[in-house]
């Protein structure tokens, strides 16, 4: 195993998109942060602030959804970023059920860590650091997975390709023996 080659590689090969996706995330939380405090003043009253402000919402809600995806596919698959979005979005209606079970336990986790750091501040000042960044990135990954090998993986032309090639040897073999 070459473990520090390989990251390496993987890195020069995904720097500039990554970069490129890092920087436009940061802008679309920015911008959906900006709209959401902005609406919540009451700048803009009435039904259309109102509607206004819960398409933000929506949009924050799928977009958090979208990133448990974005990032993985980004370096599973060679695709364009605009591809990753959509196929991110897609994603997240096609797995709602299992990101919503990954929100729960995280918010859960967050919940945990404050109720402790109440009990007992100096574990709850040390414990953040330790878990509070890999339990949750574990989580969405761990309800992303299933859902990108369902409808990216399993499907993918490579495993079309030898299933073919399999049924063929079959049928050449079965053809020999009669």
């Amino acid at each position: 195993m070459f473990i520090f080659s390989d990251l390496k590689h993987a890195i020069k090969r995904n720097a500039k998109q990554g970069f490129l996706i890092g920087l436009l995330d940061v802008v679309i939380i920015y911008v959906v942060y900006f709209n959401l405090t902005t609406l919540s003043s009451g700048s803009i009253s009435g039904f259309v602030g109102d509607l206004s402000y819960w398409a933000n919402l929506a949009i924050a809600i799928i977009y958090f959804f979208m990133r448990f995806y974005i990032y993985m596919i980004a370096i599973t698959f060679d695709m364009k970023i605009k591809k990753i979005f959509k196929n991110s979005f897609i994603f997240v209606i096609l797995g709602i059920k299992r990101n919503i079970l990954a929100v729960l336990w995280i918010v859960f986790m967050l919940l945990l860590n404050f109720a402790i750091f109440v009990a007992f501040t100096p574990l709850g000042i040390i414990l953040p650091f330790l878990y509070i960044v890999t339990i949750p990135t574990f989580t969405a990954s761990y309800a992303a997975y299933p859902i990108i090998q369902r409808y990216m993986i399993d499907p993918s032309p490579y495993a079309q390709n030898n299933s073919v090639e399999d049924e063929q040897e079959e049928c050449e073999e079965e053809e020999e023996t009669e």
